[in-house]
Order: C-alpha cells, then sequence, then structure tokens
C-alpha cells in the first residue's frame, strides 16, 4: 500500500527535538537523567526513504524537492533499509525516542503484515519514550496491519486510490474497510487522528504541528466536551 500522505508523516519527525517532552520535564526535576543520543545512521536511513519517496523532510519551502524512484528500485531500496534496521534494533543501537519513531517508518513501508505488526511496535515505544508526534503513526500502523490481514481498520487512517475516470482528474482517494464502532472520536483524539465526520472530507495525512505540543485533534475535542 502505498499512501501519497506517507511523505506528510516525515514532517512531524522535524518537530521531534532530540529531548523529548517527557525527558525535558525529568531533567528539569533530575538533572543527573542524560537524553538519549539519537543514531546518526538510523537518520540516514530515514531521509534515503524519504528521499527515494520524492520528499525532503527538511527542506524549506519554495525548496525543490528530491525525484521519487520507480517503485520496483524503491521496493529493494526499501529490504535493504528495513534488513539494516532490523540489524540496528537487535544489537540495542536503536535507544532514542526519535530513532524508533524513524525506524517504524521504515517498516511501515514494508507490504508485510509483519513489517507493519514491527513498525507499530516501534511507534508504541517512541511514545513510551516521550515522543508524542508517534502517537498518529501508532494509529496507523495498526490500522495498515489490520487491513493486512484482512481485517477491518479502527481509526480510520487508511485510504486506497481509485483510477479516475479519465487521464486528466486526479485519482480518486477512497478509505478502505473501517470499523467505525469500536474506538469513538474522543478515543481517536488521544491518537491525534481526526474525527470521523472529518474523515469523510477527503484524505486526511497526519495532524499538523504534533510534534512536541498537544495534537489539535484532541485540543479540538477538549472544546467540544466543555
Amino acid at each position: 500500500m502505498r499512501h501519497p500522505f506517507l511523505a506528510v508523516i516525515t514532517a512531524v519527525a522535524i518537530g521531534t527535538a532530540s529531548v523529548p517532552a517527557q525527558t525535558a520535564i525529568q531533567l528539569q526535576s533530575n538533572p543527573s537523567v542524560v537524553p538519549l543520543k539519537n543514531n546518526s545512521e538510523m537518520q540516514k536511513i530515514f531521509l534515503d526513504d524519504q528521499f527515494d519517496r520524492g520528499n525532503n523532510p527538511y527542506a524549506k519551502p519554495g525548496d525543490p524537492q528530491p525525484k521519487a524512484l520507480d517503485g520496483k528500485l524503491i521496493r529493494v531500496n526499501d529490504d535493504a533499509r528495513e534488513i539494516r534496521v532490523h540489524t540496528l534494533l537487535d544489537t540495542g543501537e536503536i535507544t532514542a525516542a526519535t530513532d524508533y519513531f524513524r525506524a517504524a517508518l521504515i517498516f511501515q513501508h514494508a507490504g508485510t503484515s509483519d513489517g507493519y505488526l514491527l513498525a507499530h511496535i516501534l511507534a508504541e515505544v517512541a511514545v513510551a519514550k516521550g515522543d508524542s508526534s508517534a502517537l498518529w503513526l501508532s494509529a496507523a500502523t495498526l490500522d495498515r496491519y489490520l487491513i493486512n490481514i484482512h481485517q477491518k481498520q479502527v481509526f480510520g487512517t487508511q485510504f486506497a486510490a481509485q483510477p479516475a475516470l479519465d487521464t486528466k482528474s486526479p485519482d480518486v482517494w477512497s478509505q478502505q474497510d473501517f470499523d467505525k464502532t469500536t474506538l469513538g472520536d474522543a478515543l481517536r483524539a488521544e491518537f491525534c487522528v481526526a474525527p470521523l465526520a472529518a474523515q469523510q472530507k477527503g484524505l486526511p495525512g497526519p495532524p499538523v504541528g504534533t510534534g512536541l505540543s498537544p495534537c489539535p485533534a484532541k485540543d479540538k475535542m477538549k472544546a467540544q466536551q466543555k
């Protein structure tokens, strides 16, 4: 499954500082706590993944984006990246929240149920280590895993492209199998996922400006409950 908003997901990684919010609080209360250092190789793997897809997450507004590679070549590169990230994980070289976030993005492109499940677990670890920008990714990877094992998604993050009726029109994106009853909007908001009504208006990518700040979906839900 390929989605155009995968590139947008990486934008939240920019807002993930080397010292997550939770860790920053720990540092204030306990100066002896030393933040974990990001892995430079994991960052390069993450950037290679994004450049292959025609996205430079660190580009400034107006800067040209790299040219996306052919899908078959991307798949070859993805397979090699997954093997290397597995090694980094197995040898304990991935420790920081941001690196777990980036590793989750790599396996979100796996194309297999095992890869999607691992991506979900990695995103959950990133959240546990204080990276709130991984909340949406945690939801998206779970949805992708469920669809891959022929179950219905529960957050509603996954869409599939339907070819347009003519070559001049853009593809039409429709929500894949979706169980709308398991989770309510309040719980979706906890994962920075847009409410059902907003999802029906089009292809919802990850929320803008999550990073270390509260997610907009959660803030909006709280406002509605007052």
